[in-house]
């Protein structure tokens, strides 16, 4: 263990580029990574999830241009995270990767601040973009994609650089508050920025989201003294290239050739994926960059179980958004913004709320659901997480499909069909003559 705390403080530095000690780092220093999430995560999903309103109304880009341009840009930002992960790890400091990178989306937002204010840079009433137009528009959103990927990469990781990686416990209860960061800024962005965007307008909307980014940037940037920096060590994906490489090279090898390699002896798991094993035998590749690839290639099941279940999420941008446009949100005197009515307001609020009770009871819900280590939480953990979210979307389809027939019917029968349905309304409905 004491060789383990030497190894980790010789991997970082602190900004005079000294070893860090140990009076840099810590939860402190943790902690505005959690709060910088919960500002950049709003302005991010609070015009992300809503630019389909805003392509429609203010650009007049018709339904399928504006589905279309979202989903382009989500997928564009989501994306650029590998370029971001790329640049921070081969090149740059997390702490310089996540300043240029968020400067970068706040160049972004200020062009579109520029066009949204000045109505010479908006397309005239019935009329389309002109190319000068397009072009200040796909120029401030690509800036904000590519610097939503580089925030999205660093930040997280740069946070955990901060406390003791031999203290696995105290890493896992950083990700559990900085998803519920990302949650709480998602509800305020479901709720509060949303409601400006559509009654005060994207104006207004633009500038605090301008104000709010500014402010996550200075608060990031004020902490450069406490903070203990990584050296950049190459990309994880060279040296899982260069292991399979390795591996590939060495196929004609037999194992027990290798078992007087580093690997056997070291660690307990080098009867998983054994062919990577060969990757040993020689000088260039380490037990490490063998056990990280193994690591790799047991979240692609993770990953790829994902994939379907993420792409629903389009419709929530897009197809929802023109839905509700065309309901009635009343409730009394208040009208319901249409991003609000999206499932991702209650998840949020669900997800904040749940993070601290999982967190402080997590040892009595692993025991609880079978499990007997760290590796038994993280998996059943994603498990139940998996079975609950299926189960709800299945749910939600079924309701949805109930509704749509509903609606159908009385379009068909010459009704109106904008009242709000409630879900007994649903699964119950009344019979109409």
């Amino acid at each position: 263990m004491a060789e383990q705390i030497v190894i980790e403080n010789g991997e970082f530095e602190d900004w005079r580029g000294s070893n860090a000690d140990p009076g840099h780092g810590g939860v402190t220093a943790a902690s505005i990574a959690c709060v910088v999430e919960v500002l950049e995560n709003m302005v991010v999903l609070s015009n992300g999830t809503n630019f389909v309103s805003y392509f429609l109304n203010s650009m007049l880009y018709s339904a399928a241009e504006s589905a279309n341009m979202v989903t382009n840009f989500m997928g564009a930002s989501f994306l650029l995270t590998i370029f971001g992960g790329f640049v921070s790890d081969s090149f740059l400091t997390r702490f310089n990767t996540f300043i240029i990178f968020c400067t970068l989306e706040l160049s972004g937002l200020i062009l579109l601040t520029i066009q949204a204010q000045n109505s010479r840079l908006l397309p005239a009433i019935n009329s389309k973009p002109s190319k000068t137009q397009e072009a200040i528009l796909y120029t401030g959103l690509y800036a904000i994609a590519a610097g939503v990927g580089g925030v999205k990469a660093t930040l997280p990781a740069h946070g955990a650089d901060q406390l003791n990686h031999n203290n696995q416990r105290l890493i896992s209860s950083f990700f559990n508050w900085f998803f519920f960061s990302l949650c709480f800024g998602g509800l305020i962005a479901s709720t509060v920025m949303i409601w400006i965007e559509e009654n005060l307008g994207w104006n207004l909307s633009f500038k605090i989201s301008l104000v709010t980014l500014s402010v996550a940037l200075c608060i990031f940037a004020m902490g450069f003294p406490i903070y203990r920096y990584k050296h950049p060590g190459g990309s994880p994906l060279t040296r899982i290239y260069n292991v399979f490489a390795s591996s590939i090279g060495n196929r004609k090898t037999s194992l027990p050739e290798a078992e007087g390699t580093q690997i056997y002896g070291e660690k307990g798991n080098h009867d998983k994926l054994m062919f990577l094993n060969k990757a040993l035998i020689g000088d260039s590749i380490t037990a490490t960059d063998v056990e990280e690839t193994k690591t790799f290639l047991g979240l692609l099941p993770i990953f790829a179980s994902t994939i379907m279940m993420n792409c629903c999420l389009a419709q929530l941008t897009t197809f929802s958004v023109q839905q509700g446009n065309i309901m009635d949100r009343s409730l009394n005197n208040f009208k319901i913004p249409t991003q609000s009515l999206r499932r991702s307001l209650y998840s949020s609020l669900l997800d904040s709320g749940c993070v601290g009770y999982v967190d402080a009871r997590k040892n009595a819900l692993i025991l609880l659901l079978g499990g007997s280590g760290q590796h038994a939480e993280y998996v059943h953990r994603v498990l139940l997480v998996l079975d609950v979210d299926g189960v709800l979307h299945q749910l939600g389809a079924g309701i949805g499909m109930q509704l749509g027939e509903r609606r159908f019917r009385e379009r068909m029968a010459g009704r109106k069909g904008s009242e709000p349905y409630t879900l007994g309304s649903v699964l119950h409905p009344p019979l109409h003559p």
